[in-house]
């Protein structure tokens, strides 16, 4: 929790504000302050060696990684040509690479329930317009039919 508070804090947010107008100005740009990739880096190794909680992690942390690790491309890729060293800020990429894994786990399971939901939905509306059918008929036969949320009910 300390690490969310050190990234909440008030120096990473202006560093977060200088680095995104900085982005905004300029999107390929490679003159920008590290410091948001350096703090990233650390929680990565953190959770390499599992030290930190991954559902954690995922929560506080996934989005802004993910985002930031594809808008720094060009200073990423600038500093390990500059440097001749493909190793730096490759803790990052494979946090990265873990939150993007996580997230298309999360999101199938999501795609799965979101698709059960809607068959549940389907057969719902089917067995509902069945129901109207019916109800139509015996309302043609007398007494009143009310309607309401797609069901209906014969009010004898």
């Amino acid at each position: 929790m300390q690490l969310a508070a050190q990234y909440d804090s008030l120096d990473m947010q202006q560093v977060r504000a200088r680095l995104v107008e900085k982005l905004l100005a300029d999107p390929n740009t490679v003159a920008v302050d590290d410091t948001l990739l350096v703090f990233y880096e650390n929680i990565a190794i953190l959770h390499r060696r599992k030290l930190l909680d991954s559902e954690l992690m995922y929560n506080t942390f996934s989005y802004d990684v993910r985002t930031y690790w594809l808008v720094l491309q060009p200073y990423i890729l600038n500093i390990r040509g500059t440097m001749a060293d493909d190793d730096f800020f490759q803790e990052v990429q494979r946090l990265n690479d873990h939150f993007v894994q996580d997230a298309r786990t999360r999101n199938a399971n999501r795609q799965t329930l979101l698709l059960k939901t809607q068959e549940n939905s389907l057969l719902g509306r089917r067995a509902a317009q069945r129901y109207q059918q019916r109800n139509n008929s015996l309302d043609a036969s007398g007494g009143s039919v009310f309607h309401t949320m797609n069901i209906v009910v014969k009010v004898a």
